[in-house]
């Protein structure tokens, strides 16, 4: 059940509005009583069939995985700012950007001169090496999950799957791991990478989600679904 407007997360963070849905949850925009700044809070969506335990390692691991997040200092990854455990869920609270999706931009003014969708790449790929180098594989780079600015192209989206670096005891084939392997490419579920499709786990170099971004921003959708 989601939580409604209003809601006070941890006796600190007034939910006001929601920002953004997904699949896996609600991106709310957010008020940080305790130090007066306005935030965004994703809620955490776990799938109802869960057992309690399982229930309990993906809090721990989305803890695990905000922390991990937290660590990395790049312009072009969102900044994490805390992780809570509430109601049985775990909430992201992150920078709130002012800000339009990739996809948003796309779908408003068509495809973008080739130099700005290259410089959106760009950063996109700084971002994506500041995170590998902290062990965490995003999974779903896509252009949803690419917030522009007037000046900074920035990777979002909390959804980032267990690494080796934060989960050691994490297990291929587990539940978790067929469920958040579903997007390996960063495109879509009708797209996996190959390596996946073989039954092995994502890396850095799976393609070809980079240049999927810069591709998608500067030629028109096909009209139909691949």
């Amino acid at each position: 059940m989601r939580a409604p407007s209003g809601y006070l997360l941890a006796a600190r963070y007034r939910l006001m509005e929601p920002v953004g849905r997904g699949g896996m949850g609600t991106v709310w925009r957010a008020h940080d009583e305790l130090l007066d700044r306005d935030v965004a809070v994703k809620e955490v969506r776990l799938p109802t069939v869960l057992d309690e335990e399982l229930r309990a390692e993906l809090c721990a691991r989305t803890e695990r995985e905000g922390r991990a997040t937290a660590m990395v200092a790049h312009p072009s990854v969102i900044t994490v700012f805390d992780v809570v455990t509430e109601d049985d869920r775990p909430w992201i609270v992150m920078e709130l950007l002012r800000a339009k999706s990739l996809e948003q931009l796309i779908q408003e003014h068509g495809p973008l001169h080739p130099r700005r969708a290259a410089e959106i790449g760009r950063q996109i790929l700084g971002a994506l090496r500041a995170v590998h180098a902290k062990g965490i594989l995003h999974r779903d780079v896509k252009p949803s999950n690419v917030l522009v600015t007037e000046d900074r192209a920035v990777l979002t989206d909390s959804d980032w799957p267990p690494s080796k670096a934060t989960s050691p005891s994490h297990r291929r084939g587990s539940s978790w791991d067929r469920r958040v392997t579903s997007h390996p490419s960063g495109f879509s579920a009708r797209r996996p990478a190959p390596r996946a499709i073989c039954g092995r786990s994502a890396r850095p170099s799976t393609p070809p989600s980079r240049a999927g971004v810069c591709t998608a921003a500067v030629r028109p959708p096909p009209p139909w679904p691949r």
